[in-house]
């Protein structure tokens, strides 16, 4: 089975981040676990810090127990594995030095295919100094290490009411396919962290999801190393057939034309493709048959219709493995 580990600064980052595409992995049978750093001591009598007062906590204990409650419920909707590690947000002491926390971590991820941890917009303290954590200790292979779009930060910043600091470098950014049930699900999940709804606005979940769906989901970065394939046709959208019905021609670049049907096939995918004969019939034909492997072709002509005498070729493709 397929593990993926979401690494998440805050008890609510990794949901707010990758809630819809959590839900997609671990429907798909995918092992999911969200390991929280600074999910805080629940043991702790120490007063509250100025944001866990403003929602309504007197001690960092009570916020802990209280939040982790939350986000238990929330990773249950998901259907992920909750891992917490009792270190504490920036509001307090952190509980240990950086090769103390690091080993932890490295701990409590195991042994996972992939881990996704903050890559833009790092504006939170505590996002930046979590990734820095992992990119400069040995917690896991850099070739295992992809990175997430973390919300709602990055909806903000859409509406230019904040500054980011310098993007993550990291590889390309991908949308994974927010589907509805996902999309729900997320929303479902999102509400489950009730005491920190106050301080994030009156609007913050509405511009999330309008942010998501102009972008037609959330965005992921994946490891530069081998083994995703699985998790990267999941996350965008992929399809086992595509047909295209009489459109080939009507490109003016028909190599890039190709080049988006082929993204967007399944490794074993087919592609059916219709076009009527025409000046530019063979070029189309030759142009398939360069960029997928052929399978099967027909020649059909119906006297009936005028608007095609010389009939139609109609061709099935597979992605070129």
């Amino acid at each position: 089975m397929t593990r993926v580990a979401v690494v998440s600064p805050h008890l609510d980052d990794a949901v707010l981040s990758l809630g819809a595409f959590i839900h997609n992995l671990s429907r798909r049978g995918v092992e999911i676990a969200i390991v929280t750093v600074l999910a805080g001591d629940p043991d702790a009598r120490t007063d509250a810090g100025p944001w866990d007062q403003q929602c309504g906590f007197r001690t960092l204990g009570a916020a802990a127990r209280a939040r982790r409650a939350e986000d238990e419920r929330a990773c249950h909707v998901l259907g992920a594995s909750p891992v917490w590690l009792s270190y504490n947000d920036e509001q307090y002491d952190r509980g240990a030095d950086d090769p103390t926390i690091a080993a932890d971590l490295c701990v409590a991820l195991g042994e996972p295919d992939v881990v996704l941890v903050p890559g833009y917009p790092l504006k939170h303290d505590d996002h930046a100094w979590l990734t820095r954590l992992v990119q400069l200790s040995d917690v896991v292979d850099p070739a295992r290490t992809g990175f997430y779009v973390e919300q709602p930060y990055a909806a903000a910043l859409a509406t230019g009411r904040n500054s980011a600091k310098a993007p993550h470098q990291q590889p390309a950014w991908s949308h994974a396919t927010m589907r509805p049930a996902d999309a729900v699900a997320k929303m479902r999940a999102v509400a489950a962290y009730r005491s920190q709804h106050c301080m994030l606005g009156a609007s913050w979940r509405r511009k999330l999801f309008a942010y998501e769906l102009r972008r037609r989901g959330e965005t992921v970065a994946w490891p530069p190393g081998g083994g995703v394939g699985e998790l990267a046709s999941i996350a965008r959208q992929t399809f086992g057939v595509v047909v295209a019905n009489e459109v080939l021609y009507m490109f003016n670049d028909l190599a890039v034309a190709l080049t988006k049907i082929d993204d967007v096939l399944r490794d074993d995918g087919f592609l059916l493709t219709s076009n009527y004969v025409h000046g530019r019939s063979g070029e189309l034909r030759r142009a398939l048959d360069r960029s997928f492997d052929f399978v099967d072709a027909v020649h059909i002509v119906n006297p009936a219709n005028p608007a095609a005498p010389r009939g139609w070729d109609i061709a099935s493709h597979r992605k070129r493995q």
